[in-house]
């Protein structure tokens, strides 16, 4: 197509006829007439003129839109019709079929006219040829998934997420790459709106059905936002298909958004051993059960917000960031901070530094006398030692704060079906336990709404392998973790203990240091080493300080968050007596006879007073030999 005449060359005729006419005061006059209202004219036709397929020459244009192939992004279904596709016959390259969303058919022609200099072979290597893609602000519904292949420094931006969305309205993904080296995603929201149990909204992958052996390799992702719409299992994946053949390392995310998986879904997953070095700095992961999972890979965490719910994520066993394989890989998580239950799961000796994060953990609700509760509600008690309790039975509290009742309990496994209140015992299990009576609390893990956890109370103890509960099971379960506890009665209200990990890595080497951690129990593995942390929990039995090698420095605060009922002190275990290094131990009570050390250990006596506050181990291998200095 001939490109049309530009003001520049109007300009030059115009001059020219000055000149040729510079005798002709006149003539001179009105020739600079002509050329302004010329001018005028071809500048006011190209501003006002609409995108037009047949009027732009993606070709000889240095940026591709989708505009330029029929994409509308209105927001509204356009599909493409049979006289549609007669028209484009041979100009499009790719094929569609009747139905096709005109938004699909402009994204995918723009990616060929983009990256595969108008052809259906990819520019791949040939890096100068690509062109910028820009995608305008716009709400583009696809219908199938626009995607690129062997793409090599590539560039898409679009105008600020949520000003450009891409949106699948089909079970599917809303873009997807196979092969993508050294390319950049900008200011783009991804959505999906329509269930997938499968795909994510944006799939990021490479090498996974032999159109191309290219992995995925040092991408850059800025300002995005990957919006699950509460119906695609998982936001981002990052070579979910291609897998340890696709690589997928030193990509970078910055301030980026995963927002709204579905129900047990994820933020951002990751599936490939050779995925390490990523990198999400900033940015937010919210709503997400299980919010950066990496089932193998590894990735570095700096400065992003956690708001991927409380109670569900308990039930639903998510969290923030979870690191599940990888053994001798190395990950980070520091400066975050997470209004979630739940922040770090480390599996399989992987390396994990988690430094310098604030969970604030905090329950919905904090107890108060004479006040109606719900059942479901969770509640923080200031003389609770740092526990949550979750309303079994709801009501009206009592006039003073009852005793709290967090350890008398028995754990047993049962089977279930959904609308069904018989709970029947395990195998190899039984209800045998004096915890196993009409009126104790109980709670089924994965019975309740959703695959939630069931909490409720014993109606009857039938026999030893059949109790009958207050309320119908509303999801199926066999052998789950079911317990039994006398509770904690307060006016017309029961309360049940409400457990759960902060941080949960029994199998991970690491270092944990300055971390601000609230009311949920820590486990960490004996390769670890834990130094300066905050705890809230003031019975201290949310950390066993007998696994680290190196522990020191941590301490349980007053507030915590709301009082914990305990003064501020060295963390202890809910024995008597802590390790909290090899030499150096924490702890009330004398630990003559108590407290097990090697020759030249000190002990710092909490409740001691003068010469009973600090004693040094003087003899003996054994739990005696200590003097009181």
């Amino acid at each position: 197509m001939k490109p049309e005449p530009n003001v520049r060359e109007w300009e030059c005729n115009a001059l020219r006829s000055t000149r040729s006419a510079r005798s002709n005061f006149l003539s001179a006059t009105l020739n600079k007439v002509r050329f302004k209202a010329l001018a005028f004219f071809c500048i006011g036709s190209l501003a006002l003129a609409a995108p037009n397929p047949e009027a732009h020459d993606a070709g000889n244009s240095s940026i591709n839109t989708p505009q330029m192939f029929g994409a509308i992004g209105d927001g509204a279904r356009h599909p493409i019709s049979k006289t549609d596709l007669d028209a484009h016959a041979g100009k499009w390259v790719g094929t569609y079929v009747v139905g096709d969303e005109w938004d699909y058919v402009g994204i995918q022609e723009a990616i060929y006219a983009a990256f595969y200099n108008g052809t259906l072979t990819p520019n791949g290597s040939n890096q100068k040829l690509n062109k910028p893609l820009h995608i305008p602000r716009g709400y583009y519904l696809v219908n199938k998934t626009p995607t690129v292949v062997a793409l090599q420094g590539g560039y898409i931006y679009g105008d600020g997420r949520e000003t450009t969305t891409i949106a699948s309205t089909f079970a599917g993904s809303a873009f997807r790459t196979n092969g993508c080296w050294y390319s950049q995603f900008t200011g783009i929201q991804f959505a999906c709106t329509v269930a997938t149990t499968v795909e994510a909204a944006f799939e990021l992958d490479g090498n996974y059905n032999g159109s191309t052996t290219q992995g995925v390799q040092a991408n850059t992702f800025k300002d995005c936002l990957f919006h699950g719409g509460y119906a695609a299992n998982k936001c981002f994946s990052l070579v979910r298909q291609g897998g340890n053949g696709a690589q997928g390392s030193e990509n970078l995310f910055l301030n980026c958004h995963f927002t709204g998986a579905a129900p047990k879904g994820y933020g951002f997953w990751c599936s490939g051993g050779n995925a390490v070095q990523n990198t999400i700095l900033g940015g937010n992961v919210q709503d997400c059960t299980h919010g950066i999972y990496i089932l193998v890979g590894s990735v570095n965490v700096d400065s992003v917000g956690f708001q991927n719910g409380f109670v569900s994520q308990v039930d639903w066993g998510g969290y923030d960031v979870e690191i599940w394989n990888s053994s001798d890989d190395h990950s980070s998580v520091r400066n975050c901070r997470t209004e979630s239950a739940k922040m770090l799961y480390v599996g399989n000796n992987h390396y994990v530094v988690f430094e310098n994060n604030n969970m604030l953990g905090g329950a919905p609700y904090y107890w108060q006398a004479t006040h109606a509760y719900t059942h479901g509600q969770v509640i923080y008690a200031p003389t609770g030692a740092g526990h949550y309790f979750i309303c079994i039975i709801g009501g009206t509290t009592g006039s003073s704060e009852p005793t709290w009742n967090y350890y008398s309990e028995n754990y047993t496994k049962g089977t279930t079906t959904a609308g069904n209140k018989v709970l029947t015992a395990g195998t190899g299990n039984d209800f045998n336990s004096g915890m196993w009576v009409a009126g104790n609390a109980i709670e089924v893990v994965g019975a309740g709404a959703s695959g939630g956890n069931l909490y409720t109370t014993i109606s009857s103890h039938t026999d030893s392998t059949h109790v009958v509960m207050a309320t119908n099971a509303s999801t199926a379960v066999t052998d789950a973790r079911c317990l039994a506890s006398a509770g904690t009665a307060d006016g017309t209200v029961k309360w049940i203990d409400f457990r759960y990990y902060e941080v949960y890595a029994p199998l991970a080497v690491g270092f944990f240091n300055g971390n601000t951690f609230k009311f949920g129990y820590v486990n960490i593995g004996p390769g670890g080493a834990v130094v300066n942390n905050t705890f809230a929990r003031g019975d201290g039995d949310g950390f066993d300080p007998s696994a680290p090698e190196i522990c020191f420095g941590n301490v349980v605060t007053l507030n915590g968050g709301p009082n914990t009922g305990s003064a501020a002190v060295q963390l202890q275990a809910r024995t008597t007596s802590a390790l909290t290094s090899k030499y150096e131990k924490w702890g009330s009570g004398s630990p003559e006879g108590v407290v097990t050390a090697d020759k030249g250990s000190v002990y710092h006596r909490t409740d001691g007073g003068a010469g009973t506050s600090f004693y040094v181990k003087e003899s003996g291998t054994g739990n005696t030999g200590w003097v009181g200095k």
